[in-house]
């Protein structure tokens, strides 16, 4: 009998570029670049889990989405460094996903569609405190700016937009957010002084059209 081929995906590189974690199967491993050495399991066994959102600067800390029972999805966090099973970040009846931490991880910026449509929240981490919405009529795939104060997102009209975000004595403050560049695509990444974005677009369908086909047609 053929083994059931297990999906290695979602790669995140650790802050010093020495390692990278991954997806493999519903188990989170690291592998040491440069390193001949086999990937080393760190997290065993995490129920439904889809996706690796992204890896703290400390490395010590891990979000991924999880899908649950209604076919729905929930972040998790998971303590590296304290070897704890994963615990539920942003787990509601609706979906949540696409997670960053801030640079220094005291936020996080996910997606859900709590309201409706998906809109772009902002949480404190750790801890279950209140989320901020920073989004106004659509958004999803949030980025933050390298020095933690922005938060960048793409809008259901195809813009990168960009929100201010603020923390003082554990209150999380949200300016409006305003468009910066048109981009259809899919995902993007800001530079690190916010100038410049790389972005990812789908591949355009092609159309081919034949001209002057009756020639080709056999005569009668």
């Amino acid at each position: 009998i053929a083994a059931t081929p297990i999906w290695e995906d979602h790669p995140r590189w650790s802050l010093d570029g020495r390692r990278l974690l991954f997806r493999s199967g519903d188990t989170l491993k690291i592998a040491d670049v440069g390193s001949n050495a086999p990937p080393r399991t760190v997290v065993e066994s995490i129920p439904g889990l889809e996706r690796v959102d992204d890896w703290s600067r400390d490395a010590r800390h891990v979000l991924v989405s999880a899908s649950t029972a209604e076919r729905r999805y929930d972040i998790l966090a998971i303590d590296l460094q304290a070897g704890s099973a994963p615990a539920g970040f942003a787990t509601t009846t609706a979906t949540e996903s696409f997670a960053r931490f801030s640079p220094d991880a005291a936020m996080v910026t996910y997606v859900s569609d709590v309201s409706g449509p998906p809109e772009v929240y902002v949480q404190e981490f750790p801890g279950a405190g209140t989320s901020q919405r920073v989004s106004q009529s659509g958004g999803t795939v949030p980025k933050w700016s390298a020095d933690g104060s922005r938060i960048y997102f793409l809008s259901p009209d195809a813009w990168i937009m960009e929100a201010p975000v603020s923390r003082q004595r554990g209150e999380i403050s949200v300016g409006i957010p305003v468009r910066v560049v048109p981009a259809s695509g899919q995902d993007f990444m800001p530079s690190s002084d916010g100038r410049r974005f790389l972005v990812l677009e789908s591949a355009r369908p092609r159309s081919l059209a034949l001209v002057n086909w009756r020639s080709l047609l056999p005569e009668k």
